[in-house]
């Protein structure tokens, strides 16, 4: 259960609910449902994408070297950012 989709399910959704189309509860299950079965098809999708293309680059050696470089870099620019003092 995760509070922000909690949130957005009693502070969005009703605003498309029409009391007088119907029962309420029945719209808001459909309306839930749907919302929920997009963001998966959208979140795996990033997931099966994201794998193949980091299969790709794992095989490339010189991008794999590039990737290595990449965020050593970042991680040791991160730590003396830290230890220097704060200039405020």
């Amino acid at each position: 259960m995760n509070p922000k989709a909690i949130l957005f399910f009693f502070s969005y959704l009703p605003q498309f609910v029409v009391p007088e189309a119907g029962n309420v509860t029945e719209q808001l299950l459909v309306l839930g449902t749907l919302f929920t079965v997009m963001c998966g098809l959208v979140y795996g999708m990033y997931g099966f994408f994201s794998g193949a293309i980091g299969e790709r680059l794992s095989e490339a050696p010189r991008v794999s070297d590039l990737m290595r470089w990449l965020t050593g870099s970042v991680l040791i620019g991160l730590g003396v950012a830290l230890a220097l003092p704060d200039k405020n």
